[in-house]
């Protein structure tokens, strides 16, 4: 992947992370996944 060391190298605290998801559980996997970006240690 070129985008996780990219990030680190620039200092942003993000990731790629790959996921198979079909075009139809599209909308629905996202809204499960947005609330996790607001999780903090």
């Amino acid at each position: 992947m070129i985008y996780n060391p990219w990030f680190a190298q620039h200092g942003i605290d993000a990731a790629v992370v790959p996921m198979a998801v079909r075009a139809a559980d599209y909308a629905l996997t996202l809204r499960q996944l947005l609330p996790l970006a607001q999780v903090r240690d």
